[in-house]
């Protein structure tokens, strides 16, 4: 029936009785909103009227182990974007008839139009795509300001950003990326500091109580440990405005590199760092 309903809207469509969306699911941290926004807008650049769901930030509004909160940052972090949501009703119709959710990840048909269609869940978008989308939409619109308080002392040249994440990416168990063990994050830095002397290393972390107890203390290298906020994305720019950014598991230091073309943005060899040495220069995997 769901099936017969869904084909039965694509013919009105196709016949102009009815105006078709494609409508793509929002959810998760700030990264993820910058990545299925960035998805929506490589579609609506091809002619399709692009709608975004929210509705999970009402509903959910947390990570995987509901210990932290997520909400929807992206236009208070990028002033100049508007994101157009649906109604309920489009909503429960979209969701219901038109789910569109791919198995392996792969990127909907982009030779075609593919609306009327309703996006659920994550997408690979092609290297080449995404790197010139990214920069379209986020580095080349208005940011947010944020107040500056990665200071350099006389004696430091270069400034490190080092993302700890922890959270629900940090189980043993979790099926997307899994953990990074401690001791990727003492090579990370022992190779900076022997590459760039007298380097100044800012912490940022959701758990900074264990980056106090188990990383720094093995650390003889001048560091700063930055305050949790209640606003991610003033991490995200904070960490963008770095010489250098040692990414954690996850989109954010990497997408922070992104906002910086000049940084260098080392990563862990852990089969999830191939893909961003198309997408950022001066990419390291250690």
């Amino acid at each position: 029936m769901s099936e017969l309903v869904g084909t039965a809207f694509e013919f009105l469509c196709k016949t102009h009785v009815c105006k078709p969306y494609l409508v793509v699911m929002v959810d998760g941290g700030i990264c993820s909103q910058m990545n299925q926004y960035l998805l929506g807008q490589i579609y609506a650049q091809r002619g399709e009227d692009v709608l975004y769901d929210l509705n999970w930030y009402e509903k959910v509004g947390t990570d995987v182990d509901g210990h932290f909160a997520r909400t929807f940052e992206l236009e208070e972090m990028f002033p100049d974007i508007h994101v157009q949501t649906l109604g309920k009703l489009k909503r429960w119709f979209y969701r219901t008839f038109l789910m569109y959710v791919s198995a392996d990840r792969n990127q909907p048909d982009q030779s075609s139009s593919v609306s009327p269609a309703y996006f659920g869940g994550y997408y690979d978008i092609d290297d080449d795509v995404f790197s010139e989308h990214f920069d379209r939409l986020f580095n080349d619109v208005k940011r947010s300001e944020v107040p500056d308080v990665l200071k350099l002392s006389s004696s430091n040249q270069f400034s490190c950003a080092v993302h700890v994440r922890r959270g629900d990416l940090a189980r043993g168990d979790n099926p997307w990326y899994g953990g990074v063990a401690d001791d990727y994050f003492f090579r990370a830095i022992e190779y900076v500091e022997r590459l760039y002397p007298h380097t100044r290393f800012f912490f940022f972390s959701d758990e900074m109580a264990y980056v106090k107890t188990n990383i720094v203390p093995n650390l003889s290298v001048d560091y700063v440990l930055i305050p949790e906020t209640n606003k991610a994305f003033e991490d995200l720019l904070l960490i963008s405005k770095c010489d250098i950014i040692v990414a954690s598991q996850g989109s954010f230091g990497k997408f922070a590199a992104m906002l910086n073309r000049n940084s260098m943005l080392v990563l862990c060899d852990n089969g999830y760092a191939k893909p961003w040495l198309t997408r950022k220069k001066n990419t390291v995997v250690l």
